[in-house]
């Protein structure tokens, strides 16, 4: 038979099943922020997999490429300090700059769009992206995407050659000046 514990700070008796030790009362003062449902400690709780988990799958893209996790933010009291409540439910966390570590100021709350245009892998012409240059032609980034990969245009040209005219004969319309 398995004898009854007894809770290590008052001495009450605990169930068979108790394995912290603790009673109810005492547990639920251990409670530090009362945020551990919450999406920003799901996020605090990503970043620390991401970067301190050699066992995790995107560590080799983050821990394993050298990104930490700034000393104080080991804390989620800290962190949640530094960074605040998510502005909405579609903001994640953010490195501003991508080689740089998790710390007060290199990250923000950033909207999936924010984060796609701030990757390792994002190629910019003159400081903007496809997207940023699609835009300001008036064009779908596709047709950017195309021109590079598929017709084989340097990336100044695709950039820089607005639509073309729709009928017979396709002729592009003057060539921007950058």
């Amino acid at each position: 038979m398995v004898a009854m514990k007894n809770c290590k700070q008052c001495g009450r008796k605990l169930g068979y099943r108790n394995k912290s030790g603790l009673c109810f009362k005492h547990v639920a003062n251990m409670r530090t922020h009362g945020m551990s449902s919450s999406p920003e400690y799901k996020s605090w709780c990503g970043i620390k997999e991401r970067c301190l988990n050699a066992n995790n799958p995107k560590w080799k893209d983050y821990g394993g490429r050298g990104i930490k996790v700034c000393q104080s933010w080991h804390r989620f009291e800290n962190f949640i300090e530094d960074m605040g409540k998510k502005p909405s439910k579609k903001h994640s966390v953010d490195r501003i700059d991508n080689d740089g570590n998790y710390e007060p100021d290199n990250c923000r709350w950033a909207t999936q769009l924010q984060q796609a245009r701030n990757k390792r892998d994002v190629k910019t012409y003159r400081g903007l992206n496809m997207s940023q240059w699609a835009k300001r032609l008036g064009l779908n980034p596709a047709t950017i995407r195309s021109r590079i990969k598929v017709s084989g245009w340097s990336w100044k040209k695709a950039t820089t050659t607005p639509k073309f005219k729709r009928g017979y004969r396709r002729k592009p319309q003057a060539e921007i000046k950058t």
